[in-house]
């Protein structure tokens, strides 16, 4: 149970950075941080963190910030899909390359919410708050990731 604590503490901080109060000219930038922390869990403990985990944050994230109910479980269940079917690959890269291979997750994310944006009728407030937020996720990659493995190897006592 102490490790399942463990890994929900970093979701749960991931959410309160997430809906932490940012200045005005920060928003366009904030970090996708729960979509980078369920993306590390799913990388790093694919067997214990699935496409039912991502539905459950997604539907966390959407009560929490209000939006339509399962807009932003849907991308996060596709973006852990392709985690599940891509981790053995992205895992062995080093933190810069896992970095660019992430940016494409981040961005999809985005793409994702723009569309379900388009068909609610929501026009979005700037176009550049679906992709800077993408690069500064990808930015924010190495030290995330190291931080979490440091985690993971204290509590968790995995090989992966």
């Amino acid at each position: 149970m102490k490790k399942y604590g463990v890994i929900l503490l970093t979701f749960i901080f991931a959410l309160v950075l997430t809906i932490m109060p940012m200045p005005d000219w920060f928003k366009y930038l904030r970090p996708d941080w729960l979509l980078m922390v369920m993306l590390y869990w799913a990388m790093a403990l694919p067997e214990r963190m699935g496409i039912f985990f991502a539905f459950c944050c997604g539907i966390v994230l959407d009560v929490t910030l209000s939006s339509y109910l399962g807009q932003h479980a849907l991308a996060f269940i596709v973006c852990i899909f392709f985690m599940g079917k891509l981790y053995q690959g992205i895992r062995v890269l080093p933190e810069l390359q896992q970095s660019i291979t992430l940016l494409f997750f981040f961005i999809a994310y985005k793409v994702m919410l723009l569309w379900q944006y388009g068909m609610t009728k929501q026009a979005p407030e700037s176009i550049l708050y679906f992709f800077l937020s993408a690069f500064t996720s990808a930015v924010l990659w190495p030290w995330l990731f190291i931080l979490l493995r440091e985690i993971r190897r204290k509590f968790i006592h995995t090989v992966a």
